[in-house]
C-alpha cells in the first residue's frame, strides 16, 4: 500500500464559464473527495483528456450571462433586486446547481464586506443539522430580515397613495407595478387606488367605455390603450408651427382650409402690405391694412387675399397673417373675437361660465371638468353617440356614453338643455344647433352678442292669466281637500302655532355645545345668503344671541343639488332622551297587507317646519359666517 497525495481540485467559474481544469496545460489530477483516504486502486483522472463523457456534457454550457457583483451589505431596494437578480441567475443556470445546498452556497459566497461577515456563519454550518439556513425560501427569509428594509411596506404605501400620471401611462403603470409588489393588497384596492391616479382624460375615456374593467390588469391595458390613442391624436394635431416647413415659402400665412403647396407668397399679391407700410398706417392711427381712418384692421372690407389656387380638388383659401406678426387678428385692440361665446349662469353657482356658440355642432357638449365641478349626475344614453368632424372621420376618444341636465339662466331667460359628454377643449360647453332651433336667439354677427327678444309687459299679463289654475284641486278626490293647505305656499311661509306637543329640549348638563364652522365655497355662501334673506323675509328665522350655537353646512341630493342642514349632534348629544316606545314596524307592515294604492307626499322642508317649544328656541340657535 502506498500514500498517494490527492491533486487540487477542480475551480468553478461563478461568472457563466464552464467548469475545467486550473491549468489544463499541466498534467491532469483528481478530484479531491470530502474525506481524504488512503487507497491502492488506481485513482480516477476527472481531468483526463477529452471523452464522449466528458465534462461538457455532465455540466451544459450555462446561459452567457455575468452573475451580479458580490452583495456588500446595502439595505433596503438595493438587497432585494441583487437577491432577484441572483436567484433569477441561478434559474438560468440550474444544471450548474443540482442541489439546494449547491445554490446556498453560491449565494453565501458572493457576499462581501458586511453581508460576507453574516454569511460566514451560515457558510460554516450549511448542511449540518445546527444550520440556520436549510432551504433557498429559508435564505430569502433570513437575507430580507437582515438586508431588507422594514419599513418598505409603509414607504410603499405612501407613495403609491400620491402616485399619478405625470406622463405616459406605460411610465405610470410601471412605477406602479413597482410599489404594488411591496404590498398585500387585493386586485379590488389595486384597482380603485390606480384608477385615482389616472389622467383625467384617460379616467373620462374609461368611465365612458360600455363596459368597466373588472380586474386591474385589465384597467391597465385599457388606460394604455386609450393614453397612446389620445397621445396619437394629439400629435396629429399639432399646430402647422411645430411641423418643418418648405424653406422655400417662408413668408406663408396661415390659411382657413388645407395648406397648398403651389400657393404663391404673399408679396406677389398686388392688395399684399409690406411690413414697413403697415407700421407707418400703425402710427398715424390707420387701419394697417387698406390706410383709411375711421375703421379698424378688424372691421376693414377691403382685400389682403392671395390669388385663389385650386390644389386637386380642394377649396379655395384665404390667406391671413403669419403668426409671428404682430398685427395678427389677437394682437389688435379692438379685436372682435372670431369664436361666439356667451356667459352663462349655472343654477345654484356664483361662477359664470363661457360657453361656445357653435351652429356647426347638432347638439350639445359638456366637459367632463365641468360636469365634476358642478356634480351634475350622469345619465347613460340608451344608445351611444359617435361625433363626426367635418371631413368626416370620428375622433380617436370613441363614443359618447354619457349625457347630463344642465338648467341655466341666460339674458333674463332660465332653460334646461341636454348635454353630451366629451371633450370640448377649453371650453367649459358648446351650445348647438339643436339649442339654436329651440330658443331662436337674436344674433348681432357684428358684435358677436346673443339675446332673447323681450315679450311686451301686456302680452305677459294675458298670458299669466290664461295660464293660471283656477281650481287646483281639480282631479283630486275630495277627501283630501282638508289637507290641501299642507302643500300650499301660504301655509309654508309661515311657522304653525304653539300647541302642546311641541318639541321640548331639555338638556343633561351644561357642556361645550358650540362648534366650529363649516368652510364652504363661493358658491354655496351665495346660496347661503339667499337663503338666509328668504327665510329672515318669512319670519321662519330671526337674529339670536343665544349662548350655544351649532353650525351649517350643505349636502349634496340625489338630484344634483344641495341641501343646507344645521348640524345639531352636538346638542343632541346633550339632551335628555325620549325613551317612549315607538311602534315595531313590522306591526305597521302588517296594516298594509290589504292594501292596494299607496300614496307618496313630499313636503316642503318638512323636517324645518316642525314647531319648537316656546322658550326652547335659542337651544336651536344656529351660526353662520353671516351672523348668529
Amino acid at each position: 500500500m502506498s500514500a498517494r497525495r490527492w491533486g487540487r481540485p477542480p475551480r468553478l467559474d461563478l461568472g457563466g464559464n464552464q467548469p475545467g481544469p486550473a491549468n489544463p496545460k499541466k498534467s491532469c489530477s483528481p478530484a479531491s473527495p470530502i474525506s481524504p483516504s488512503i487507497s491502492a486502486s488506481p485513482i480516477p483522472n476527472w481531468n483526463s483528456c477529452p471523452s464522449t463523457s466528458g465534462s461538457s456534457r455532465a455540466y451544459p454550457a450555462p446561459v452567457k450571462v455575468d452573475h451580479p457583483n458580490a452583495y456588500t451589505g446595502k439595505i433596503g431596494s438595493k438587497a432585494k433586486q441583487w437577491l432577484t437578480w441572483m436567484l433569477a441567475w441561478t434559474r438560468l443556470n440550474s444544471r450548474m446547481f443540482p442541489t439546494n445546498q449547491e445554490v446556498l452556497s453560491f449565494l453565501l459566497m458572493n457576499m462581501k464586506d458586511s453581508a460576507g461577515a453574516w454569511a460566514h456563519p451560515h457558510l460554516d454550518q450549511l448542511g449540518s443539522h445546527q444550520a440556520i439556513i436549510q432551504t433557498v425560501e429559508g435564505f430569502k427569509l433570513e437575507f430580507l430580515a437582515a438586508f431588507g428594509n422594514p419599513d418598505a411596506t409603509r414607504a410603499a404605501k405612501r407613495k403609491i397613495t400620491t402616485l399619478t400620471q405625470s406622463s405616459t401611462c406605460a411610465d405610470y403603470i410601471t412605477k406602479f407595478r413597482t410599489l404594488a409588489m411591496e404590498l398585500d393588497w387585493n386586485d379590488a384596492a389595486l384597482r380603485g387606488q390606480f384608477a385615482q391616479g389616472l389622467h383625467w382624460e384617460v379616467s373620462r375615456q374609461i368611465a365612458t367605455c360600455k363596459t368597466s374593467p373588472r380586474t386591474l390588469l385589465k384597467l391597465q391595458n385599457a388606460a394604455l390603450v386609450i393614453d397612446n390613442a389620445l397621445r396619437k391624436e394629439q400629435a396629429s394635431h399639432l399646430p402647422r408651427d411645430n411641423k418643418p416647413s418648405r424653406p422655400s415659402n417662408p413668408a406663408r400665412g396661415t390659411s382657413t382650409g388645407q395648406p397648398t403647396t403651389g400657393s404663391k407668397r404673399l408679396s406677389n399679391d398686388p392688395n399684399f402690405v409690406s411690413e414697413e407700410e403697415r407700421n407707418r398706417h400703425c402710427a398715424t392711427g390707420a387701419c394697417i391694412k387698406c390706410g383709411k381712418m375711421g375703421h379698424k384692421f378688424a372691421e376693414c372690407c377691403t382685400g389682403w387675399k392671395a390669388t385663389p389656387i385650386e390644389d386637386k380638388g380642394k377649396a379655395k383659401e384665404t390667406a391671413k397673417i403669419g403668426k409671428d406678426s404682430k398685427y395678427q387678428l389677437g394682437k389688435d385692440n379692438n379685436r372682435i373675437s372670431p369664436l361666439f361665446t356667451i356667459s352663462i349662469k349655472p343654477e345654484e353657482q356664483a361662477e359664470h361660465l363661457e360657453v361656445l356658440i357653435d351652429s356647426g355642432a347638432t347638439s350639445s357638449f359638456l366637459h367632463p371638468r365641468t360636469t365634476k365641478a358642478l356634480c351634475l349626475p350622469l345619465i347613460d344614453l340608451s344608445t351611444p353617440q359617435t361625433v363626426t368632424m367635418l371631413d368626416g372621420l370620428s375622433p380617436q376618444a370613441g363614443k359618447i356614453w354619457k349625457k347630463a341636465n344642465l338648467t341655466f339662466s341666460f339674458d333674463g331667460k332660465r332653460m334646461t338643455e341636454t348635454f353630451l359628454i366629451c371633450n370640448t377643449g377649453s371650453h367649459a360647453a358648446i351650445l348647438g344647433l339643436k339649442w339654436l332651433d329651440a330658443h331662436n336667439p337674436e344674433i348681432d354677427w357684428n358684435q358677436r352678442t346673443l339675446s332673447f327678444p323681450h315679450t311686451v309687459l301686456e302680452h305677459v299679463a294675458i298670458a299669466k292669466e290664461e295660464e293660471a289654475d283656477k281650481d287646483p284641486l281639480k282631479g283630486v278626490p275630495s277627501k283630501y281637500h282638508q289637507y290641501a293647505k299642507v302643500f300650499g305656499e301660504e301655509e309654508f311661509n309661515k311657522l304653525p302655532p304653539h300647541r302642546h306637543y311641541n318639541i321640548s329640549i331639555e338638556l343633561t348638563e351644561e357642556g361645550p355645545l358650540n362648534s366650529p364652522l363649516y368652510s364652504m365655497t363661493d358658491a354655496k355662501s351665495a346660496t347661503l345668503k339667499d337663503w338666509l334673506r328668504d327665510k329672515l323675509k318669512a319670519g321662519k328665522i330671526r337674529p339670536s344671541k343665544s349662548s350655544i350655537s351649532s353650525p351649517i353646512m350643505f349636502v349634496p341630493k340625489k338630484d344634483g343639488s344641495c341641501q343646507l342642514v344645521v348640524d345639531y349632534r352636538r346638542l343632541n348629544n346633550q339632551t335628555k332622551k325620549n325613551v317612549y316606545p315607538l311602534p315595531c314596524p313590522n306591526d305597521l307592515m302588517a296594516q298594509l297587507r290589504s292594501a292596494k294604492a299607496f300614496t307618496k307626499l313630499d313636503l316642503r322642508w318638512g323636517y324645518n317646519n316642525v314647531r319648537v317649544r316656546e322658550g326652547d328656541e335659542w337651544k336651536t340657535a344656529f351660526r353662520t359666517k353671516y351672523g348668529l
